[in-house]
């Protein structure tokens, strides 16, 4: 057979494949597109909701800082007697009054404080606020953390410590509603007593209007308990500790010998954390009763 004549057999044959090998191609192409298309809107999709969570966080944290110190604001509000109004900003959670013992034994027995607290619950995210006995512990996840220390002075012949004591209260929250138990006060628990609570508020300022008595209460001669009642023992023993600290650098005179303990009292929902206070000093115990009414203002 002559060398320019061709098998139309075999030259179907090898078009044929090769139109078959060009429509494969063609096919990889395009579902190779389709899938770096789909990946690229994908990765776009997770690049958003990735910004928007960080930015969530951010408004988040922003907003707890400024409870956190508007609360502490309120706190160091007791300190002056009479009739006063102090204001706790609220990023869309809630506002209320918890159940809190504490007891201060001077060598002749237990006193029991009721002296409770306030907290501030946001809508999401694991933070919160507490303040109990002066105390402003600020919450987040597993930690805790102290922004106000307990109000305790040690001295080379005086040991003085001051406990607000909240009274009346309830709970407020963004969006203009109150509620809490037919004492006054929140329950704890998983709803803390609080139904029909604000869900999507944004915003509001809760108001705190305050009566506030002074009592002076003699203790007698040291050694000296403090018990306080609290859900974040460590941040409150770290708070403590700081405050000896303090006691012995500013007066290495005064020897303040402050231990802590942990020790759970019947009819508590928490652990307290013992102070003990040596020395031969005199004690006084400062309770600031608080008459405590809250509501809500420029609610969502």
């Amino acid at each position: 057979m002559s060398p320019d004549v061709r098998d139309p057999v075999t030259s179907g044959a090898k078009r044929t494949a090769e139109t078959s090998r060009s429509n494969d191609r063609a096919q990889s192409t395009v579902v190779g597109v389709t899938l770096l298309i789909a990946i690229t809107v994908a990765s776009l999709g997770l690049i958003t909701a990735g910004a928007g969570v960080v930015v969530e966080e951010h408004a988040r944290t922003i907003g707890m800082e400024a409870t956190t110190a508007d609360l502490t604001d309120a706190i160091d509000a007791t300190d002056r007697g009479g009739r006063t109004t102090a204001s706790v900003r609220l990023a869309g959670g809630r506002l209320d009054t918890i159940d809190r013992t504490v007891r201060v034994h001077d060598g002749n027995g237990w006193r029991s404080l009721e002296a409770n607290g306030i907290r501030y619950v946001p809508n999401s995210g694991d933070q919160r606020v507490v303040s109990v006995a002066g105390i402003v512990v600020r919450e987040y996840g597993d930690g805790a953390i102290a922004v106000r220390d307990p109000a305790v002075l040690v001295g080379e012949e005086a040991f003085v410590v001051t406990i607000p004591v909240i009274r009346g209260g309830g709970a407020v929250g963004a969006n203009g509603w109150t509620a809490g138990g037919t004492d006054g006060r929140a329950v704890d628990g998983t709803d803390d007593g609080v139904v029909g609570g604000p869900t999507g508020a944004s915003g509001g300022t809760a108001r705190l209007r305050m009566a506030i008595d002074h009592a002076d209460r003699s203790l007698g001669t040291g050694p000296f308990r403090i018990a306080i009642e609290t859900s974040t023992p460590a941040a409150v023993e770290r708070a403590v500790r700081r405050i000896s600290d303090r006691a012995a650098a500013s007066d290495p005179e005064a020897d303040p010998s402050m231990s802590v303990e942990r020790r759970r009292f019947a009819g508590d929902d928490h652990e307290s954390v013992v102070v003990t206070v040596g020395g031969d000093r005199e004690g006084h115990l400062l309770v600031r009763t608080v008459d405590l009414e809250l509501e809500v203002t420029n609610g969502a």
